[in-house]
């Protein structure tokens, strides 16, 4: 047995170099192919047999010229929610700008199962090296709720702690959201478009898939919303917030896990017992938010402390109120034989 260890590429990219040995014992040359499977949690790397090979697919050029920044991240982005394969990205000039091929491979960092396989000075070639059986669409929305779980208690920890980093850590964190939130997207509009597809990550008929879509754009929703609540947060640890206020806030979760959640391996099948028993802690969570928003109404503070007080009260008890409407959802997807049609 041989141990490799694994490095970094940028800031979201790992790199394992593989045993010479194998790669010459399978006469492997740079630019091939290899297949990358999950088996049972570990990674198995296999060489693709001759007459293997999937029939090339086309390829969807993107021209980078005259394009704005912010567009050219939505146009990649979309080709891959869209369910595309193969991207050449390209400029009609003799060389690319770096920054634009800066915030292209910054952009691909995002799309899971999307690799370079050419970086050229006037072009970059990507291709998706992924199986939709590798992954599990359920088990996707779970990893999502986790971390906005998650994020909620990081914000809490920041506020009674006085933490100044907030918004660096909530930063961290939505990009992992977003990298899911993007996978997801395309898992569900592939899963739509193809019954086979559906089958292996397990989505089970087209209602089905519009609920799920309705959970992802929720947790969406809530990602978005953290950040701002990041951002107010370091504001108030400005000041001075009087005891009788954080005693109130430590009142809320400060768990990370989520309270009574057992996932069941493999079909990540939820419990309706589960689903009604967490819909019953959120209900006493917004119980909660009223009085401390009542609190913070009737507390002598300073007019710029208790203005964003109260603009992060109002945001997290939006954020509970959308998490009702999450499981309200789940309750439909896993519950409901309507959805599986």
């Amino acid at each position: 047995m041989e141990y490799r260890r694994v490095q970094t590429s940028g800031k979201a990219s790992y790199i394992l170099c593989l045993p010479k040995n194998w790669i010459e014992e399978n006469r492997i040359k740079k630019g091939d192919l290899v297949s990358v499977k999950y088996v049972d949690g570990d990674l198995v790397i296999s060489k693709v047999q001759k007459g293997k090979k999937e029939k090339e697919k086309p390829v969807h050029k993107i021209v980078v010229d005259n394009i704005p920044d912010e567009l050219l991240t939505v146009l990649i982005q979309g080709a891959y929610i869209d369910g595309l394969d193969n991207l050449e990205i390209v400029t009609m000039k003799k060389e690319m700008d770096p920054s634009i091929k800066r915030l292209v491979i910054n952009t691909l960092q995002d799309l899971i199962g999307f690799e370079v396989t050419s970086d050229s000075k006037n072009s970059i070639v990507v291709e998706n090296i992924s199986e939709p059986s590798e992954f599990n669409i359920k088990k996707v929305v779970d990893q999502l709720f986790r971390l906005s779980y998650e994020m909620k208690i990081v914000l809490l920890e920041a506020l009674i702690a006085q933490d100044p980093k907030i918004v660096e850590n909530i930063e961290t964190m939505k990009r992992m959201v977003n990298r899911l939130n993007l996978l997801s997207q395309r898992l569900i509009n592939g899963g739509i478009r193809n019954k086979d597809m559906a089958r292996k990550i397990g989505i089970e008929g087209n209602i089905y898939a519009l609920h799920l879509g309705n959970i992802i754009r929720l947790l969406n929703w809530n990602t978005a919303t953290m950040l701002k609540m990041a951002q107010q947060v370091e504001i108030i640890n400005s000041f001075k917030i009087p005891d009788k206020l954080l005693e109130l806030y430590k009142k809320l979760p400060m768990d990370r896990e989520i309270p009574h959640f057992k996932e069941s391996e493999p079909s990540y099948k939820r419990s309706l017992e589960f689903d009604i028993t967490f819909f019953q802690f959120v209900e006493e969570l917004l119980r909660t938010m009223e009085e401390i928003r009542k609190k913070v109404a009737e507390e002598t503070l300073e007019p710029k402390l208790r203005l964003h007080l109260e603009n992060f009260n109002s945001m997290l008890q939006s954020l509970y109120e959308n998490t009702l409407k999450y499981v309200k959802e789940i309750i439909c997807v896993e519950h409901f034989e309507l959805t599986k049609q």
